[in-house]
């Protein structure tokens, strides 16, 4: 029963980003294939300059960053939102059976920014998001890139903005 227990134990170790223990990549793409066919909301968010905050500050801080944007993401989604680290500063969100304003919402309080403290001092985070309609029956990998370009579009009008995409995909 306990080597049970501990072998549940590792592979939850195992499917978490070390930095933020949400789910890296992988684990992500896995727990979102098994709601995926529910109709919902698909958000795809990053820390805007965050090469700058590395330079800057170095990785420790960077990291403090990405955990504080993954403890953020806790507190604003529900149990049974997936969320995820893809890569470096790019986190993705599904919030399954979700309207596409709720995801706004989320998106929107993102944006408006952490506060992180730094030896005492504050350090202003924004972040740029990408929101898409996730109708049950579009790719995850399809879902990112649509995320993708409005997170871009998100970015290119000069960023800590929110992005919408509410295009019906193709059939």
């Amino acid at each position: 029963m306990q080597q049970k227990a501990e072998s549940r134990r590792l592979a939850r170790v195992a499917a978490c980003d070390p930095v933020t223990a949400i789910a890296h990549r992988q684990a992500f793409s896995g727990n979102v294939e098994n709601v995926l066919s529910q109709s919902g909301a698909f958000i795809l968010l990053d820390i805007d300059d965050f090469r700058r905050v590395n330079d800057r500050y170095g990785r420790d801080v960077g990291d403090l960053c990405l955990r504080a944007l993954a403890q953020r993401l806790r507190e604003l989604t529900r149990t049974t939102d997936v969320i995820g680290r893809l890569d470096g500063p790019s986190f993705a969100v599904h919030l399954p059976g979700a309207m596409m304003q709720h995801a706004g919402d989320i998106a929107q309080r993102l944006s408006d920014g952490l506060l992180i403290m730094i030896d005492g001092r504050p350090l202003r985070l924004t972040i740029s998001a990408g929101v898409v309609f996730a109708d049950g029956h579009t790719s995850l990998d399809q879902l990112i890139f649509t995320a993708e370009r409005a997170l871009d579009r998100a970015k290119l009008q000069g960023r800590a903005r929110v992005e919408m995409d509410v295009t019906p995909f193709a059939a």
